[in-house]
């Protein structure tokens, strides 16, 4: 954590100031970038604090607030009502963009988890909060995945990366194909999960299994809607999920296999209804 937050300042609700050096040697972090303006990340933010009070009982655990809020009154408002006494980068300072830009976040909330030395262990921190607990459970999952990286997945590519868009007016279902590639060496299992508020998404095939260097494309619709801000100003979001299925294996089940995956991998993709 020496060379990743190095003079970055990091301070507390309560005024105290920590040193990354000293203070987060031998320390799991969380990065979490999140805004006043996100509704997403207000749904979250109980979840994220039960998670950190859980866990500071028993782990080596911090995290650390980095606001992509654009106006400080704002931003203050937000730390205070919704955010525990956990670290945050003081609003405006440049070092938030850059991490951003590191971490390619594509979207608020992402929680970043990350060694003490920089080593990015998991990029889908919100998603597997809200997905798992207990949350001492997962933060071991945590320790595993970095402990035993042999047994956890290769990447896969989707394209569109992060975003996809429906934009009204249209009168009839509206179809998009998504690409996943599986560019490592091995097998794996997919699957989808979709976080569907408005009701308007359909996801054809919801999984299946990728041989190395295979693409597939998977249907999702869009049901017509007539844009209303209120309503449609939100977004979903479709979470894939991956891990490896060895010959061993060839004969269970998807469900099986994700029940007894040593290591699972997910992936965001934000749906935006627009005008």
């Amino acid at each position: 954590m020496a060379e990743l937050l190095k003079d970055i300042p990091l301070k507390r609700k309560d005024g105290s100031s920590v040193d990354a050096n000293k203070d987060l040697k031998d320390t799991i972090v969380g990065l979490y970038f999140s805004a006043s303006w996100c509704g997403y990340c207000h749904i979250f933010s109980p979840y994220l604090r039960k998670f950190y009070k859980d866990v500071k009982e028993t782990e080596n655990f911090e995290l650390v607030f980095l606001s992509g809020d654009e106006d400080e009154e704002e931003f203050e408002k937000y730390l205070e009502s919704s955010h525990e006494n956990w670290l945050y980068i003081p609003f405006g300072h440049e070092s938030i963009k850059e991490l951003d830009k590191k971490f390619e976040v594509g979207g608020y909330p992402t929680l970043v988890i990350v060694k003490s030395d920089g080593t990015v262990i998991s990029k889908e921190g919100y998603e597997e909060i809200l997905e798992k607990l207990p949350s001492v459970s997962l933060f071991n999952d945590w320790k595993t995945n970095y402990a035993n990286k042999e047994k956890w997945p290769g990447d896969i590519n989707l394209e569109p990366e992060s975003v996809l868009y429906f934009n009204a007016p249209f009168d009839e279902k509206l179809s998009y194909k998504i690409s996943i590639t599986n560019p490592s060496e091995k097998r794996v299992g997919w699957q989808t999960k979709l976080d569907n508020k408005l009701k308007l998404v359909t996801v054809s095939q919801q999984d299946g299994v990728l041989e190395p260097n295979e693409t597939i494309k998977i249907p999702i619709s869009c049901d017509p809607f007539e844009y209303v801000e209120e309503t449609h100003g939100g977004r979903s979001e479709l979470i894939i999920e991956w891990t490896n299925f060895p010959d061993e294996a060839k004969n269970l089940k998807l469900e099986e296999l994700f029940q007894k995956a040593d290591g699972i991998k997910r992936k965001k993709l934000i749906i935006c209804f627009n005008k």
